[in-house]
């Protein structure tokens, strides 16, 4: 995948999250945003465990991503902090509808298990 089919596609992902969120109830904004913060506290909580220290957390909704692996679409929330030591960003990837982590980012084409950066 080039450059611009992956520029096409973030830009194509980002309209139909502010579509979705444009078309849905305030309440059901407010879950996604009351979510967005619940992640962003629980992935700090598990970062300190791992004595990782940040400079910055942010979970977003994404709609209609596509997942590492997988041919699919789906929805997620993504958490994204910045490590104060390496000062790079990192993704934590959950799937919208049952909050399960599903992996890590750490690099361009670096993924984690979860089971295996949290030990």
């Amino acid at each position: 995948m080039d450059i611009n089919n992956i520029l096409d596609f973030s830009e194509k992902s980002w309209k139909d999250t502010q579509k979705f969120l444009e078309k849905i109830s305030e309440d059901e904004r407010q879950k996604i945003n009351k979510t967005e913060i619940d992640l962003s506290y629980k992935v700090k909580e598990l970062l300190d465990k791992k004595e990782i220290e940040i400079s910055d957390i942010a979970t977003y909704f994404i709609k209609n991503s596509k997942i590492k692996g997988k041919e699919e679409f789906m929805d997620i929330y993504r958490t994204v902090y910045t490590s104060s030591f390496t000062q790079k960003k990192h993704s934590i990837i959950f799937d919208a509808k049952t909050l399960k982590m599903l992996y890590i980012k750490t690099g361009i084409m670096n993924y984690i298990k979860p089971e295996d950066f949290f030990i």
